[in-house]
């Protein structure tokens, strides 16, 4: 319920309760409770529909948000002159972001999206500017598991 309120009327409880759900995430499991805290002031909780596109690999990768899907499927889909083509999928408990979309890039002509398969919810996480460098230390780990 704390997720679904603006940032600005979130009590301290809200964020204690918010702090607590983050802890089965596996995003924030290398972050200090600290960080966990500031980040949860600020994320937000976000609905998006079947076919909905929320990253382009053409899209600019500074202050890109994070997102964790909570229920529903996301797919990395990738185009080339040949077609379009599912080349990853991510689910409930996993993050995604637009940097890794440079993953299924190539030097040619292939672009990609990150489509929403099903309605999708998730959190989106915005890291201040104040926490990128720390930031990149804590979620390269999720790449590689």
């Amino acid at each position: 319920i704390a997720l679904g309120k603006p940032a600005e009327h979130r009590t301290p409880d809200d964020i204690e309760d918010m702090v607590k759900f983050t802890r089965k995430l596996d995003f924030f499991k290398h972050m200090q409770e600290s960080t966990r805290e500031d980040l949860c002031k600020t994320m937000c909780l976000v609905n998006q529909p079947a076919g909905a596109i929320l990253h382009l690999s053409t899209d600019p990768m500074e202050n890109q948000p994070w997102c964790i899907v909570i229920v529903g499927r996301l797919a990395v889909i990738a185009s080339e002159e040949s077609g379009s083509h599912p080349v990853w999928f991510f689910e409930a408990g996993q993050t995604l972001a637009r940097p890794y979309l440079n993953l299924f890039v190539g030097h040619g002509r292939m672009q990609a999206h990150t489509e929403a398969i099903t309605a999708v919810r998730y959190i989106q996480v915005s890291v201040p500017v104040h926490l990128q460098a720390e930031f990149k230390v804590w979620t390269r780990p999720l790449w590689y598991e």
